[in-house]
Parts: C-alpha cells; structure tokens; sequence
C-alpha cells in the first residue's frame, strides 16, 4: 500500500483522519445522494483534501449510480454474474470481448460497459448455456492463426473456460 502524503499545509507527516460527508449529484436531470463520501483532515492544521484512493472509490460509486440510471449493472451485479458464470475476469474479457483487463474495470467501476456488453451480460445470466455458443464461435475462429512474424500458422490455445463451456 501506498504512504499517505503530508500535509500540504503544515507539512505534517502522514496526518490524515477519514471523515464521511453527504454529497448530492444530478445526472441526467435525476438527484441521486451518496452518503458516505470520502475525504481526508489533517489532525494538525484541518486542511481537508480528497485523497487518490478516495477520489477513485468515490468516483466508482458515482458511476455506479449513473448506471442505475442509465438502467445498466452496477459493478457488484457485473462481479456476481461473471462468478455465476464461473468465468475469471479475464476469461469474460476473451468471450465477450474487451481487453483483458475489461471486466476489472467494470467491476471496479472504472469504466462503464457498453449497453450491448450489458444486455450480453442479461442474456447469460439468464441463459448460461449462451457461453458454449461464444466458445464455439470464440474456438473456432482462432484455433489458426496466422503468425505475423512467420509463414506458417500457429496453433492458438483454447482457454480452460471455453473448454467448461463446451462440457469438456
């Protein structure tokens, strides 16, 4: 874990005591209000400042209300159906697509899904048997492929998940 920073005001070391406070938003023309939103005082002096680990959590449940409105899943409910799935994040990244660190992002609320990722996720979760048609599809289309620094093609791996997709 990361040190916390001085006190840009007096320079104290490492200072900081969390504190909560009520915030309201408006998105999309809807009020929306977190209760516990993060920051940091310094013990010292009383300097208050949003820390990085705190902007980002608080940032996350942000987005994670801007979902709910837009009528998408939240972090936790994208985590659920891809555990559900018995799908590692970056197994879900590889069948549904997205880089491999997609569905970390997701979850954390870093980044907000596309609607059709969403809707992809809806589908699953209520079909899982969905997964042996992305798998097939997914097998398929690279178990050869071709080598960019050579003539011949390689043989491509077909992943653990795809396998239990397939009942293998």
């Amino acid at each position: 874990m990361t040190k916390s920073p001085d006190c840009p005001m007096c320079q104290t070391p490492n200072p900081w005591e969390i504190r909560r406070s009520a915030e309201t938003y408006v998105y999309k023309e809807q009020q929306f209000s977190l209760s516990d939103s993060e920051y940091s005082v310094c013990r010292e002096c009383g300097f208050d400042v949003v820390l990085p680990r705190q902007k980002r959590r608080n940032e996350a449940r942000i987005r994670d209300e801007h979902r709910r409105i837009d009528g998408l899943l939240t972090g936790r409910q994208i985590k659920a159906i891809r555990r559900r799935l018995r799908l590692t994040q970056v197994e879900a990244a590889r069948l549904m697509g997205g880089g491999d660190n997609a569905f970390s992002k997701y979850e954390r609320g870093e980044v907000t899904q596309s609607v059709a990722m969403n809707q992809l996720l809806l589908l699953l979760d209520a079909r899982p048997d969905g997964l042996r048609v992305l798998a097939d599809r997914r097998s398929s289309a690279s178990v050869s492929v071709q080598s960019e620094q050579a003539s011949h093609p390689r043989t491509v791996q077909v992943s653990d998940a795809i396998k239990r997709a397939r009942g293998e």
